[in-house]
């Protein structure tokens, strides 16, 4: 597990801008509006550069159906792993196989929710990759980094994804955006007041409203406001803790 933690300071009346580890980070102090912006990596999975074989032989409703199968399978395996750990007193297995069970059925899990996911990615790929304009499968590719932004507000938490498409055979562009409301408003803490950094004066700083707490696979994000009670100076904290998985 690791810790990042930075922090940013805003004048009072002004809206400007702060870059660190390629993340902008934008203040409207008049409307209290953070907006953070980054660009993404393109996605790719593991079986992208095959989708085209396995629809050419499989058909778009075989794969996306081959892979549900997986992913149910996956899910009986992980609920019979749980009933195994609430029953595992009345359950005897031959001598030092417990661990055998154990082991191989996690491993069947993973690789079925693997199966799943990556053909589910195939199916999706194959309809989400059909050029709108000359109609040829799998042309759509991306030929910009995403753009991500993050807007946040007192109420609202929304992230807003760009990404860029272009027909490899006729050079369509296709603008793809996608907006989610997230509800990741936490609690304030009973914390210290700090001097400003901006008028000097002690114990002036204070959490004036709820921190965003955004949460992906590997790191939790937490991003608490602070305002000088005397001359409006703002300052947000940006802590980032990963916890990334087994290697």
């Amino acid at each position: 597990m690791s810790r990042d933690f930075n922090t940013i300071g805003f004048a009072p009346g002004s809206q400007s801008k702060k870059w660190i580890d390629d993340v902008c980070y934008e203040m409207d102090t008049e409307t209290d509006t953070l907006t953070m912006t980054t660009q993404e990596d393109i996605y790719f999975f593991c079986l992208q550069n095959g989708a085209p074989y396995l629809i050419n032989n499989w058909g778009e409703k075989k794969v996306r159906f081959v892979g549900k199968v997986f992913g149910k399978l996956a899910l009986l395996l992980l609920i019979s792993l749980i009933l195994y750990y609430f029953l595992r007193d009345r359950i005897v297995f031959p001598y030092n196989m417990t661990w055998l069970f154990i082991l191989l059925t996690i491993g069947v899990i993973i690789f079925s929710y693997f199966v799943y996911d990556q053909l589910t990615s195939v199916a999706d790929f194959y309809i989400n990759s059909r050029c709108r304009k000359c109609g040829k499968d799998f042309a759509y590719e991306e030929f910009k980094k995403p753009l991500t932004r993050k807007v946040s507000t007192s109420e609202n938490y929304e992230i807003t994804t760009t990404k860029y498409h272009k027909c490899r055979y006729c050079g369509d562009e296709d603008l793809r955006i996608q907006t989610n409301y997230i509800d990741c408003k936490g609690k304030k803490e009973k914390l210290t007041k700090n001097a400003c950094k901006c008028c000097g004066k002690e114990n002036s700083m204070k959490e004036y409203r709820r921190p965003d707490v955004h949460t992906t696979y590997d790191t939790v994000e937490t991003i608490r406001f602070y305002k000088c009670l005397d001359c409006g100076y703002q300052a947000i904290t940006v802590e980032n803790v990963y916890s990334p998985g087994p290697m």
